[in-house]
């Protein structure tokens, strides 16, 4: 499977446990575990250098806190367009303890969906099977582009602090204050020091 990390190309190195006895796969192996084999199989999985879970829709990230310090990858799964509890999960991920990791989507993914994943902490993308790998890298790096501010604070910098966009960026919206007559009853104040307009009615 095709991966687009950062907007580059990269190569899967990656393979999954799939149930089979971890004494018998080299410890160089970049290894793939469910949540419920890293916890049944502790200790023994100490000897990977690269150690990596992959989590379904409906797995709880809190048990993983402790689990995160030694762990290189988080595999989430968006299981259809619709369904976002992978973004939650790569926040969550993100913010604990500052996991600086890589924190990987796979499934029905949109291009749509490209910038949010990023701002939710993901940095890799598992291309569809029908996709241009090329298209969708470049679609990666034009969505990072796309904006320059944002109001909401973010994940998106591997960090355990929330990014956020300085005020003179998105000063640009703002304009000197006045008052504008919408309706009967209704007006919109706009004042340049705050970052929306103040409703009243």
């Amino acid at each position: 499977m095709a991966l687009v990390k950062n907007g580059l190309v990269v190569d899967d190195l990656w393979e999954s446990l799939d149930g089979r006895d971890p004494d018998t796969i080299d410890a160089k192996t970049a290894l793939l575990v469910s949540p419920a084999e890293l916890s049944a199989l502790g200790q023994r999985l100490s000897r990977f250098g690269q150690l990596g879970v992959a989590l379904a829709p409906a797995d709880d990230v809190r048990p993983l806190a402790e689990d995160l310090k030694r762990l290189a990858l988080v595999a989430l799964t968006l299981p259809k367009f619709n369904d976002g509890r992978a973004f939650s999960q790569a926040r969550l991920v993100r913010e604990a303890d500052g996991f600086k990791g890589e924190i990987r989507a796979t499934g029905h993914i949109l291009r749509d969906q490209l910038n949010f994943l990023r701002r939710s902490g993901v940095d890799t993308i598992e291309v569809p099977d029908d996709g241009d790998v090329d298209s969708w890298a470049r679609a990666w790096d034009a969505e990072a582009r796309r904006f320059r501010g944002y109001y909401q604070t973010a994940v998106d910098h591997h960090s355990n602090r929330a990014s956020s966009t300085p005020p003179t960026v998105l000063r640009r919206w703002t304009a000197p204050t006045a008052v504008s007559v919408l309706a009967t009853n209704a007006i919109v104040i706009q004042d340049a020091t705050s970052y929306a307009g103040a409703w009243a009615y």
